[in-house]
């Protein structure tokens, strides 16, 4: 189930990352251009460390 979130918020990653993309339309820094950097780094961690946990092999105590 990790594995199925982390790649989902890979692909929401993508989505900002485009959204970054188009946001070069209107000139200077805008909060449009902040939020989707960051939601990018926050995605993209989030995915990482999901998928990693997910690939470990469970540690159960019978």
């Amino acid at each position: 189930m990790r594995i199925i979130l982390g790649i989902l918020l890979i692909f929401f990653a993508l989505f900002c990352s485009y959204g970054f993309l188009a946001s070069f339309e209107y000139p200077g820094i805008t909060a449009w251009k902040v939020g989707y950097a960051t939601l990018v780094v926050v995605f993209l961690y989030g995915g990482y460390r999901l998928i990693r946990s997910g690939m470990q092999p469970s540690k159960k105590s019978h």
